[in-house]
């Protein structure tokens, strides 16, 4: 069973589905849920990551959840919120809290290159057969595809790399 790090367990429906799968990993992953960093980058916006997954030969994973009522229409993601139809980009919304945990690992001495990844999971909803940016279509996990997420995970390892490792 994984290691989880957390203040408080996720009280929305998509993050519990995630949460629970997450608890399944082996030992040797650490899970850490609702990371807040400031970012000292402009206003000092504060930004969160919903899961950051580390394993020492995987490197981190940051995790977007987006749950609920969600369109995909030609790369733009849609949430139904506060009784409307409103544009969210997990990508950027991920990459930025992402750059902002990096540049924080940074000032605190840890050197040289981090690996590290991005996996969106849309636990509520079936893939759609369209509509999806490449990023979103190759680095995400839909509703019933949940179940094959430490698959997905054990995946950022290539076949070389896990030879080299010794963890084939």
């Amino acid at each position: 069973m994984s290691q989880l790090y957390f203040h408080s367990e996720p009280k929305l429906f998509g993050e519990q589905s995630v949460f629970a799968e997450l608890k399944k990993l082996s030992g040797d992953w650490h899970i850490f849920y609702s990371l807040g960093f400031v970012d000292r980058r402009g206003f000092d916006r504060q930004r969160e990551i919903d899961f950051v997954a580390l394993h020492p030969f995987i490197g981190l994973v940051f995790i977007e959840v987006k749950g609920g009522s969600l369109k995909f229409d030609d790369g733009v993601v849609r949430q139904w919120l506060d009784s409307q139809w409103k544009e969210k980009n997990p990508i950027t919304q991920l990459n930025e809290a992402r750059r902002v945990c990096l540049d924080f690992l940074h000032s605190r001495g840890v050197d040289g290159f981090i690996p590290a990844r991005n996996l969106y999971i849309f636990p509520t909803t079936e893939r759609p057969g369209s509509g999806l940016s490449q990023e979103l279509m190759e680095c995400s996990i839909f509703g019933t595809e949940l179940n094959s997420l430490e698959t997905t995970l054990e995946g950022f390892v290539s076949s070389a790399s896990r030879t080299q490792l010794g963890i084939d």
